[in-house]
């Protein structure tokens, strides 16, 4: 008696791996086209991978494993962060906690490109004077109005002061000593304009009733001021005050 068997094989299963390094899968239509799960050559220990016996859950899921293989489903491959924490790169470009600054404190660069929370503006940022709106200086804070700057009035705007300083040599006020038998005087002021309103008067110990008043206005340069007579002593003083 002769036995014989026999069985269709696709010919699409031939060349098929299952084992040896790698296994693949089709997806059932006989398209040729397969999936190869494999792993990287040499294999430096033997592991397992354990999958969850759960499917996945929401819109975007990640597929982790521990130190013993068992994998699971996630979210979020992050670990927890505490509120108010955000993540930030560290030299060896790990995602690292990095705790908020103190009340108010803005968040900056320092020199190595590395963020961090600053209490002060930086020397490099500069804040538009439009964007400060009111407040009160801090005692010892002093504003420096450098070479060509100016602080103006606009429209009804005011510069309100409880104390003017600045007097003396091309100052918009100072006093000066008056020559003896002086008729005028040459005051130097650059910053005098024609519409300037310039206050003058006189002291003197020696009780003189001498009087002064501005001659003339250069734009400028400064102002010329005349007195009502020679003037007698060498004790005498010229005040001014110059108002723009």
């Amino acid at each position: 008696m002769m036995l014989c068997a026999f069985s269709k094989i696709d010919a699409q299963t031939f060349g098929r791996i299952i084992g040896a390094g790698s296994f693949e899968v089709d997806d059932g239509t006989r398209s040729g086209k397969t999936l190869r799960w494999d792993v990287a050559s040499p294999l430096s220990a033997s592991y397992m991978l354990h999958f969850p016996s759960n499917p996945p859950t929401g819109g975007q899921n990640f597929l982790t494993a521990d130190g013993n293989g068992n994998m699971n489903w996630a979210t979020n491959i992050l670990p927890p962060l505490p509120p108010g924490n955000m993540w930030c790169g560290n030299e060896a470009s790990i995602a690292t906690p990095m705790a908020p600054g103190t009340i108010g404190s803005i968040l900056g660069v320092d020199v190595n490109g590395m963020p961090e929370w600053l209490t002060t503006l930086p020397n490099a940022v500069s804040v538009s004077a439009s964007q400060i709106t009111s407040g009160t200086l801090q005692p010892g804070t002093a504003i420096t109005v450098g070479n060509g700057s100016s602080i103006s009035p606009s429209g009804t705007g005011l510069i309100v002061a409880n104390r003017l300083g600045g007097s003396g040599v091309n100052k918009y006020s100072g006093t000066l000593a008056i020559p003896l038998n002086a008729l005028s005087m040459n005051i130097n002021y650059s910053g005098v304009t024609a519409s300037s309103t310039i206050l003058v008067s006189i002291i003197d110990p020696s009780g003189q009733t001498a009087q002064v008043s501005v001659a003339n206005i250069t734009a400028g340069i400064g102002f010329a001021v005349i007195f009502s007579g020679y003037y007698p002593t060498t004790t005498g003083s010229l005040n001014y005050i110059v108002i723009n």
